[in-house]
């Protein structure tokens, strides 16, 4: 008898006997009872490998062989508990746990209705009543300060933030001070600046070739979602760097077996490239979600996704509408008395079918005209708003001394804008050691 994952396992033998009172000749060795997602083939090598040596194998070292075959070669399988050895039964739960998975992506893969295929991508998009795909993605403006507010902690491995803190003293970077402390946690355009081409262009004169080529796929990655005057190929392939960048670290095997049923699924999500669970997650569904999109408008010859898909504005703009018409403090009674005329107001703005003209006011994103597409060139030859270094005047580190006559600074505040907030002061000064210390 053999033990394995709550199941007794039966054993006559390696070869077929012959009963012989009854004549019947006997296959191997069969399970009384088994999980079908555990393969037979390996309780039998795992029986073999014990007892079919020139020295009989402990079951504990069996198991520990036996989890590391099931992942390609050079790839030592996480540990079901980490910070202590493994007891018998942890192993076989983690063995167990990589049994399960495999088998529930071959059962969705040959599923009757509604068959989705996880070995070739890690996202599947739901199907509703008419057959249409429905791709959820997590709001890539929250997803991009998550990842830049890692990036500023120093989890993200091949980043040093003293070569950040190099390129903010330099004023072709554009990096201002609250960008790399991350002060407005809320602002995309402090995390654009963090990632900008002039600190791509720093890292790589100063020879910095690990955190600029982290960087890079960052603002590419950003770009290719946020930017103009990209082609769909060149968005696919910023996309698909991204993603790559994670499965390195995930799933180093990738590049030579692109097979996601063997990810070991007993590493945990949370530190993957530095990152947290839901960062990571969210990143994979976008990531997945925007080629599978591609690729299925291509074959249904559509025009091309919006870039800015991924991005909540309709719902910001709900919000904002709410705001406008409850003020900026209301309960859940107010919103409830006031849903149908929200509802119908918000309605008119975002109906392209609109039968009468609807002033939407100067300053809100509706119009009532047709935005140039994303993949066209802003034009007049001009750079990108995302290839572009801005220098902020606001961060800007020219400071005068009071009272002192001086020429007025080129591109300095005005003294209105002063008033309504202050200009971002010099960073700290570096402690500098007194000697003999």
């Amino acid at each position: 008898f053999t033990h394995l994952n709550g199941q007794i396992y039966w054993s006559r033998g390696n070869e077929p006997q012959i009963n012989n009172s009854l004549g019947v000749r006997l296959g191997p060795r069969q399970p009384l009872s088994r999980n079908p997602a555990v393969p037979l083939e390996e309780v039998i090598w795992l029986n073999e490998y014990m007892k079919d040596g020139r020295e009989p194998v402990s079951f504990n070292r069996a198991l520990y062989i036996l989890r590391r075959k099931l992942f390609p070669f050079m790839h030592d399988p996480h540990p079901w508990v980490e910070g202590r050895p493994e007891t018998t039964g942890e192993i076989l739960k983690s063995i167990l746990a990589i049994f399960l998975y495999r088998k529930r992506i071959d059962d969705l893969k040959h599923h009757v209705t509604d068959p989705a295929d996880f070995s070739k991508n890690l996202y599947q998009p739901e199907k509703d009543k008419n057959g249409e795909r429905i791709h959820h993605r997590e709001d890539h403006n929250h997803l991009l300060k998550r990842i830049v507010s890692r990036l500023r902690g120093g989890h993200i491995p091949g980043i040093d933030l003293q070569h950040f803190r190099d390129a903010l003293h330099d004023p072709t970077t554009g990096l201002t001070y609250e960008a790399l402390t991350g002060k407005n946690k809320q602002s995309v355009p402090d995390c654009e600046r963090l990632i900008n081409p002039g600190v791509i262009a720093f890292l790589e004169r100063n020879g910095h070739v690990k955190d600029a080529n982290v960087v890079k796929r960052l603002h590419n990655w950003h770009k290719a979602v946020d930017g103009r005057g990209l082609t769909e190929e060149e968005r696919s392939l910023y996309c698909r760097a991204m993603k790559e960048w994670l499965l390195d670290d995930w799933m180093p095997w990738f590049s030579y077996q692109p097979d996601f049923s063997t990810i070991d699924v007993n590493r945990k999500i949370k530190g993957i490239c530095g990152l947290t669970k839901e960062a990571v997650i969210g990143l994979v569904a976008n990531l997945e979600s925007r080629e599978l999109r591609r690729i299925e408008y291509e074959e249904r010859g559509l025009p091309p996704e919006h870039p800015r898909a991924s991005a909540t504005d309709d719902v910001e703009g709900m919000i904002g509408l709410m705001h406008d018409m409850l003020g900026d403090i209301f309960d859940m009674k107010q919103f409830s008395d006031a849903q149908p005329k929200i509802l119908n107001e918000f309605s008119k703005r975002i109906d392209p079918e609109l039968q009468f003209y609807y002033w939407t006011g100067a300053k809100e994103r509706y119009t009532e005209f047709e935005l140039p597409s994303f993949n066209e060139p802003s034009g007049n030859g001009d750079k990108e708003r995302l290839d572009d270094v801005k220098l902020s005047r606001r961060g800007d580190p020219g400071v005068f001394v009071a009272n002192r006559a001086s020429l007025p600074q080129k591109g300095q505040l005005t003294a209105r804008a002063k008033f309504h907030r202050e200009p971002v002061a010099l960073p700290p000064p570096l402690t500098q050691e007194t000697p003999g210390n």
